[in-house]
């Protein structure tokens, strides 16, 4: 008797067959288009992504948040408003219209509490008031005008001046800004400092902080001493050192930030300081 192996011994017996189904199916599938896209069917991709395929890769748009800026009630930022008034019992000193004005008196503090001597950090006293004026374009000479190489002036036609031929003395003009809680304030202002002082006692230069600038809007502050104002030139143009100080805050719960401008002389000699073009915005 004949015996013949199992199929399970003889695979090769099975291969036509595979090979026929095989090309069946690939013939039915080819030259037509999947069934939902012959049948008309349209199938959106997720959100947030492009349908991929041979010639598609992902695109991730970025988020775009809108920023809106706008104008903060600061008074006489450039100190243009007229009718101030004059304390003639203090040097003739004209007080800011909008802006609450502060003067030292001989033997205070000076807002800036210490001040440096050769390597030593001592009290900042005043010696009494500086003088404190309105400076318009028409009494500077035609060199100092608006948009000249040392203009004294930034926006508008006048500027604040304060200045002291030989004592200490400290200015500051301060206003309460508000704004919607939450929000962030920012200020921008000018102050220009210059002296005629030399060092003395055989020093080979003025103190650091032979004077000092300070613009606060509530706890933040932007205090630039002497030795860093004169590295400054932040108007185009102006070959004076003037400095743009920028200060920014939250505004609190009850929607006010104070503003303060400080303006001091730390030792006697002459120091003129011009103070101009404040602004101040919301951001949100």
């Amino acid at each position: 008797m004949t015996t013949h192996p199992s199929p399970r011994r003889r695979p090769w017996l099975w291969l036509p067959t595979l090979t026929g189904v095989l090309a069946l199916a690939l013939a039915s599938g080819l030259g037509r288009a999947p069934e939902s896209v012959a049948a008309g069917a349209v199938h959106a991709a997720p959100t947030g992504a492009v349908a991929q395929g041979e010639d598609n890769f992902p695109v991730y748009l970025p988020f775009i948040r809108t920023i809106t800026t706008t104008p903060v009630n600061l008074r006489n930022g450039s100190f243009e408003a007229g009718g101030w008034y004059t304390d003639y019992s203090h040097n003739g000193s004209q007080w800011p219209v909008g802006w609450t004005f502060y003067a030292t008196e001989n033997g205070v503090v000076m807002p800036i509490p210490t001040k440096h001597q050769e390597g030593h950090i001592i009290p900042a006293i005043a010696g009494g008031y500086g003088e404190y004026v309105h400076r318009p374009a028409k009494t500077l000479p035609k060199g100092e005008y608006p948009g000249t190489p040392r203009a004294l002036i930034i926006d508008g036609w006048t500027t604040y001046k304060a200045f002291s031929a030989a004592i200490p003395q400290a200015l500051r003009l301060s206003q309460v800004l508000t704004g919607t809680p939450g929000a962030l304030m920012r200020v921008t202002g000018y102050i220009l400092g210059e002296t005629y002082d030399t060092p003395g006692n055989g020093n080979a230069a003025l103190e650091d902080d032979h004077w000092v600038a300070s613009v606060q809007l509530g706890a933040a502050a932007d205090t630039r001493p002497y030795v860093v104002m004169i590295t400054h030139l932040d108007v185009p143009g102006n070959v004076r050192h003037w400095n743009k100080f920028v200060v920014e805050a939250v505004i609190p719960p009850n929607g006010q930030l104070l503003l303060q401008v400080i303006a001091q002389q730390n030792w006697a000699g002459r120091t003129d300081f011009f103070i101009d073009a404040f602004s101040a915005v919301q951001i949100q």
